[in-house]
């Protein structure tokens, strides 16, 4: 079987990805709505993924939560120590024409010495079941314990 490498640029055509954290700063242990919209004229179908890490490290940073009110769009699963957040089921349909959003809970890590970097990456899908035509975006996001 000969394969092909899946070549793929990302955070091109007209979108992109948007967090939004507590940049302000976070506190110990507290609990903060984090925000994911994806943007792209036409798109069909969407999906995300995003982690709360460390930066001193890249060891899981706090913990994601599905929000209530996100119940059968978006939940959480871990991998190798890594929690990662993601759509399911009708969380892969737009929420308004060439817009989804996504919320998440996270609560800041019990010890908040390290900045933590939100990653995000989104498809934004034309719904043709194939790859033409869909496009992958990317973005993260640093935010630093509260100084006080």
């Amino acid at each position: 079987m000969h394969r092909v490498p899946l070549q793929w640029e990302e955070n091109e055509g007209p979108g992109g990805i948007e967090i939004e954290a507590p940049v302000e700063g976070f506190e110990a242990g507290e609990t903060y709505e984090i925000l994911l919209t994806l943007r792209r004229p036409g798109m069909a179908l969407s999906g995300f993924q995003v982690t709360a890490r460390s930066d001193d490290g890249g060891s899981q940073a706090g913990g994601l939560h599905a929000s209530p009110a996100e119940d059968g769009r978006v939940t959480v699963s871990t991998d190798q120590g890594i929690e990662y957040g993601y759509q399911v089921g009708s969380g892969s349909q737009p929420s308004s024409d060439g817009v989804s959003q996504w919320t998440l809970l996270w609560t800041a890590p019990a010890d908040a010495s390290a900045n933590v970097v939100f990653n995000a990456a989104a498809n934004a899908a034309d719904g043709d079941d194939t790859a033409e035509g869909d496009e992958i975006y990317t973005a993260s996001v640093t935010v630093a314990p509260a100084q006080h």
